[in-house]
């Protein structure tokens, strides 16, 4: 099977994932701005414009991302590495939330973590297909 085989079909499926990833991950925090102006910011509740700006910030991301990701679709990778930095964050802030409101029992989120590992995983197989095999062939 030839690189660009491989490339036509999870090049499309990456873009998909990471796209679903942001448009959730976008209206899930402009609800919460839109419904109540809390937050929780590494374990300190924070309320009114404070709270509006960290969410309007969380929901405005990932919608800035989808939006260079539809209109330049060459650039996957720088999109995806810098979705991994934001959803690190996410993923250290509700991992620090969590510990602080168990006592250090679970030490983290599934879909905080979730939400690492997709990006993640389409940065690997970016660069995989990208670097990996003969210019021919991909076994």
């Amino acid at each position: 099977m030839k690189r660009e085989d491989v490339r036509t079909y999870l090049e499309p499926a990456f873009r998909v994932c990471l796209l679903g990833l942001f448009l959730v991950n976008s209206a899930i925090f402009f609800f919460v701005f839109v419904i109540n102006w809390e937050a929780i910011f590494f374990g300190m509740r924070v309320a009114g414009l404070p709270a509006g700006i960290v969410l309007c910030i969380r929901a405005l991301i990932p919608a800035i991302l989808a939006f260079i990701l539809i209109q330049r679709p060459e650039k996957l990778m720088h999109v995806a590495l810098v979705s991994v930095a934001f959803f690190g964050f996410l993923f250290l802030d509700s991992s620090v939330t969590i510990q602080m409101n168990t006592g250090g029992t679970v030490m983290f989120g599934i879909v905080p973590l979730v939400g690492v590992l997709i990006p993640a995983i389409v940065v690997v197989g970016h660069f995989l297909v990208d670097r990996c095999g003969s210019s021919d062939d991909v076994y």
